[in-house]
């Protein structure tokens, strides 16, 4: 069985993470006004479509129309299943993620509830 990702967790990585610091380790961000904007990953012109909003960590791509939070950009940006984006931007940034679910040798089941091979 699959490890889980607690909830409180993801909400966790999700205040600490700063976007624009992540975002701008890959691209330029230029400052305007009380917001950033850099080329959107979306579109192929890349023209400055994308707006960070520090204050609360969300972005928004003009072009496209999506927009979301730290997790859900990387998961666009560079087509990443939610776990691993998730994964990715915790141990970029060195943040604990807390599991729940099987642990143990045997996946958190007692061994006599293991059913046993065929003779």
């Amino acid at each position: 069985m699959k490890k889980i990702i607690k909830k409180s967790s993801i909400e966790a990585l999700k205040q600490v993470v700063s976007l624009t610091d992540l975002i701008s380790e890959d691209t330029q961000l230029t400052r305007v006004g009380d917001y950033y904007v850099a080329p959107s990953p979306f579109v192929s012109t890349r023209p400055m479509t994308l707006c960070i909003n520090p204050d609360v960590n969300r972005w928004r791509c003009k072009a496209t129309g999506k927009h979301g939070d730290v997790i859900e950009y990387f998961k666009l940006a560079y087509r990443l299943p939610f776990i691993v984006a998730v994964e990715w931007i915790a141990k970029r940034c060195g943040f604990r993620l807390e599991y729940e679910g099987p642990t143990g040798p045997f996946g958190g089941f007692p061994q006599a509830e293991l059913p046993l091979e065929a003779a």
